[in-house]
């Protein structure tokens, strides 16, 4: 038990033993002079905390006691009251929270943990005593010198506070899969008809944390616990197969198609089967030709060359004369009328080049491209008498 007289003593009673444990003097008072102590006005226990007391006395000054260092107070609230404080009380749902009121005719409330004065309340007329309600959160009830017993509400301590009571008791959110993550108290305890409820309600120091699985949509979990199986399996191609057959219309096949494409492992097919479903045509790998003439075996019979054939020049050594003798006219013998052939000759047709417009070129030209036909690109554009195209295709090449 704690008892504090008008000399600023606080005397802390052990009533098993009978006896006084510890002797707490308020600190010489600013206000009456050196070395002279206040009456005290006000005594009240932190709740959850019986080491901690806090006095109030006839000057604007608490003082928040620790009583394993009873050699000093543990906080000073000042700066508040200009003159006496009449009445203090401790929040028993908010161990922080400190209630004061004056005679000055102004009631505040303090952090009386981090000693911070947090807000001012509103009250009427000058307070002799103020008190938590000891049920209901934030009911404050303040006796006046008019001699009436005023109700107030406050649920609010200012920005730099808030309440216990104020916060979420319980609570839950909704994940992937239909879990359900909540928390909260699994028993509270409640007064019941004739029995008064404790001053400081038992609450456990932790809340418990559950997570419940919620079937929500059958089916939906049924499809995300195939597809996580199917990312631990790898196995795309035979996702994308069964997307396929199991597939509404045509566009959703063809949807799945592509996917399936685009999800292959061997580069150089998937750009061919996605050329080919463009609607495009792959060209032909052409084959490689050899030059390497077959080496003679040892068997193998040499070639037989054919005779040449050589005509033997004229005998020179014949006169003159004999020459001429034997040389025979060369002019031509004059055409028989009526028996000469004649043959006509008949203009050939060369075949006509289809005339294209320069868009109709271009988009022969990206085709080959699209499909990596360098060659026939190039051989295009020099059929198009394209020049500056081939050459710059043909640098690139």
């Amino acid at each position: 038990m704690a008892a504090a007289n008008e000399h600023g003593e606080t005397t802390i009673w052990d009533l098993r033993e009978k006896k006084a444990l510890i002797s707490l003097r308020q600190h010489f008072s600013k206000h009456r002079g050196a070395r002279q102590r206040d009456r005290a006005t006000g005594l009240a226990w932190q709740p959850g905390r019986e080491v901690n007391v806090a006095v109030s006395y006839q000057s604007p000054v608490i003082e928040v006691w620790d009583m394993r260092y009873p050699n000093g107070p543990k906080l000073q609230l000042e700066g508040a009251h200009t003159s006496s404080v009449l009445g203090i009380d401790w929040c028993p749902h908010d161990p922080a929270l400190l209630l004061s009121t004056g005679d000055d005719g102004r009631t505040f409330v303090w952090d009386a943990m981090a000693g911070q004065l947090l807000s001012e309340y509103v009250t009427d007329g000058v307070n002799s005593d103020i008190d938590y309600s000891p049920h209901i959160p934030g009911l404050v009830s303040a006796c006046n010198y008019d001699g009436m017993i005023n109700i107030y509400s406050y649920n609010h301590t200012g920005p730099n506070h808030v309440p216990k009571w104020m916060g979420n008791a319980v609570g839950s959110s909704i994940g992937l899969g239909g879990k359900v993550v909540s928390f909260g108290l699994d028993k509270i305890d409640t007064p019941t008809e004739g029995k008064r409820a404790p001053q400081v309600p038992q609450v456990p120091s932790t809340r418990n944390v559950r997570i419940d699985q919620i079937d929500s949509e059958p089916l939906l979990s049924h499809l995300s616990s195939q597809f996580l199986l199917q990312m631990h399996q790898g196995d795309w191609a035979a996702f994308c197969d069964q997307k396929m057959t199991a597939a509404k219309d045509e566009a959703e096949s063809s949807e799945w198609k592509f996917m399936k494409i685009m999800l292959a492992e061997d580069k150089k097919s998937q750009c061919a089967q996605l050329v080919l479903e463009l609607g495009f045509q792959v060209p032909a790998e052409e084959e490689p030709v050899t030059t390497e003439q077959p080496h003679e075996t040892q068997h193998q019979a040499p070639q037989q060359l054919a005779p040449l054939s050589i005509h033997a020049p004229p005998d020179y050594n014949e006169s003159d004369e004999s020459f001429f003798d034997n040389f025979v006219s060369q002019e031509p013998t004059p055409a028989v009328e009526g028996k000469a052939e004649v043959v006509e000759t008949l203009p050939v047709e060369k075949p006509t080049k289809a005339v294209l417009s320069e868009e109709e070129e271009d988009d022969v030209l990206k085709k080959a491209l699209i499909v990596g036909d360098w060659k026939g690109a190039v051989a295009r554009a020099l059929e198009l008498e394209r020049t500056a195209v081939s050459r710059s295709l043909f640098s690139l090449f």
